[in-house]
């Protein structure tokens, strides 16, 4: 059921997704409250691995440093050389390639090239920036303000929140769970780039309204009413559902899950945690997703794929685990091509009616929810102000 009675008009006018400003309220805002999604834990598996990428304009490298992950800015403290390119590897040595300075875990210098020549030098002013760093599950986020008290005591382990609310706890042991390495495997793993503002990107994903026209041939027509249960929560909002169409796709989902595990749950479970990061969680695979702005018509996902593991085991189980993540993955690439055609469209729309107005059905109260909370966050920066 839903939760809302009327239609509402949408709270964040067209030029919220449109202008340099904008973009710039919203690049400020995730940086500083948001923890980002940069990595599965299964690249950070031995000491020396390391991801490299830029997120939010912040160049980052997450690096497994002798079985301690640690997050730090891609950035060498004596002249700025790019300690690693962008990507995914392997290093032996926390060292810069220009002229060798060295790093421990804490991002102070272990070991600088003839010394003798930076008489008096301040370790502690120059270093490399350490960001807080969290694992959840398979999960591994990052927070990029590295000045931030209550991330660094949330690295710790101290109770805190996902956005400067009180129930990430809730939200990170479901994530948690849905990407368990003794029960998951890893089988997507890419950052996919739309040209549209973020947001249109993530209010595509909040709501069933679009599927009968966008996903004819893959989703088909949306549950009615009664078969959905939505909640709104102050931390973020969730969808769920039981009914399931009568596609040859579905179908193949149904009898691989009762090939490789035994049983197959029909519920569908969809995760809102604000403002960006998602889960879309059914019984063959949980794929969990962060959005971020790139400029204000361009955006990128994140997106993290788990499939479930065969119970059987020997050769029969592992091909069956792995067909069925192929088939979740290739599904799942599709989707979201096809959402991908739809929103420049919308972007361009926007952007030729920038004070135009636009209104939300009940069944797209999700994205209300969304709103209020984005435009919250525009009150608290004038109060800080």
């Amino acid at each position: 059921m839903y939760q809302c009675e009327s239609t509402m008009p949408a709270l964040l006018a067209p030029d919220r997704y449109t202008t340099e400003s904008a973009h710039t309220h919203d690049v400020e805002q995730l940086r500083t409250r948001t923890w980002q999604l940069v990595a599965a834990a299964s690249q950070l598996a031995k000491p020396g691995d390391y991801v490299a990428l830029t997120r939010l304009n912040v160049h980052l490298l997450i690096r497994n440093h002798g079985g301690e992950l640690v997050a730090v800015r891609n950035a060498c403290a004596h002249r700025q050389c790019e300690l690693v390119e962008v990507g995914v590897g392997h290093r032996e040595e926390f060292k810069c390639g220009y002229h060798g300075w060295c790093y421990g875990s804490d991002g102070r210098t272990r070991k600088l090239p003839v010394s003798k020549d930076f008489p008096g030098l301040d370790r502690e002013t120059y270093r490399l920036d350490v960001f807080p760093i969290r694992r959840i599950g398979e999960l591994i986020f990052v927070r990029l303000d590295p000045n931030d008290a209550d991330a660094t005591e949330m690295s710790a382990g101290v109770a805190s929140d996902f956005d400067d609310l009180d129930r990430w706890q809730d939200w990170s042991d479901e994530f948690a769970a849905r990407c368990d390495s003794d029960r998951w495997q890893l089988i997507m793993n890419e950052e996919i780039r739309f040209d549209c503002n973020w947001k249109v990107a993530l209010e595509g994903s909040l709501e069933g309204y679009h599927l009968e026209e966008v996903h004819p041939h893959t989703f088909g027509a949306a549950p009615d009413e009664a078969d959905v249960d939505h909640k709104l929560y102050e931390s973020g909002t969730t969808l769920e559902t039981v009914a399931r169409n009568d596609s040859w796709m579905t179908k193949m989902e149904i009898w691989l899950a009762k090939q490789s595990v035994g049983s197959h749950d029909p519920t569908y479970r969809h995760v809102h945690v604000f403002p960006c990061v998602t889960g879309a969680f059914q019984d063959s695979a949980s794929l969990i997703y962060q959005f971020y702005p790139l400029s204000p018509n361009r955006s990128a996902m994140i997106a993290l794929g788990f499939g479930r593991r065969a119970n059987r085991a020997g050769a029969y189980g592992k091909m069956l685990s792995r067909f069925r993540g192929w088939g979740a993955a290739a599904l799942t690439r599709r989707l979201i091509a096809e959402d991908g055609a739809i929103f420049p469209k919308v972007q361009r729309g926007m952007e030729g009616h920038p004070n135009g107005n636009r209104i939300f059905g009940r069944c797209e109260e999700r994205l209300d929810a969304f709103h209020r909370h984005w435009v919250a966050t525009e009150a608290m920066q004038r109060a800080v102000q």
